[in-house]
């Protein structure tokens, strides 16, 4: 089974999926973005102390990036070179390849944001059924992001699809996420 997060910068998703872990036994957390920051870092010789710096404020324009944020440096290779040469599903089959390697039996990726990414992946449903948290958050969204929201053509071709609103505090939030994962009938029976 396969959990994807969708939700724009700091909505929650990085939180949702350590509760998902929590909560499933099994359950390995990717990100479609992994190999694009890998690459990204590898191409100008970042240091990890670089990296944690630029990590540390993604938004803030830095002189390693010659005045680029991070997040416009990943969203400029993601969108100008990777799929503008590899194509737009390119990051869904680069999940296919690394997931198929992966022995747990779940999996949570947490940075969901284009139709496109997931209908590839959903072509192969190499781990069973596909779940979609769609996350709000007040005062967040995706300006500055190339992320958007799944459309509902897509949410519709999944086992399930559930908006959560995160604007309490983390139990509440965490509660949010057990009663979607419930519904789906996801969590283990209670005696």
């Amino acid at each position: 089974m396969i959990i994807l997060l969708n939700g724009p910068p700091r909505s929650g998703k990085d939180t949702a999926a350590k509760i998902i872990q929590k909560l499933i036994t099994g359950c390995y957390h990717y990100k479609f973005a992994k190999p694009l920051k890998k690459a990204c870092h590898a191409l100008l010789g970042l240091t990890p102390k670089q990296i944690e710096l630029l990590l540390n404020d993604k938004d803030k324009p830095s002189s390693i990036l010659r005045g680029m944020t991070l997040r416009e440096y990943y969203i400029a290779m993601s969108e100008t070179f990777a799929k503008e040469h590899f194509g737009e599903r390119t990051f869904g089959y680069a999940a296919i390849n690394a997931l198929s390697g992966v022995a747990a039996p779940n999996v949570v990726i947490s940075d969901c944001g284009f139709d496109d990414e997931v209908l590839a992946l959903n072509s192969q449903r190499i781990k069973g059924n596909m779940y979609v948290i769609l996350l709000e958050r007040p005062g967040c969204s995706f300006a500055n992001d190339s992320r958007r929201y799944l459309s509902k053509e897509t949410c519709n071709k999944l086992d399930g699809c559930k908006g959560i609103i995160n604007e309490y505090e983390l139990e509440f939030f965490e509660e949010q996420i057990k009663r979607a994962l419930n519904k789906w009938n996801l969590l283990p029976k209670r005696d």
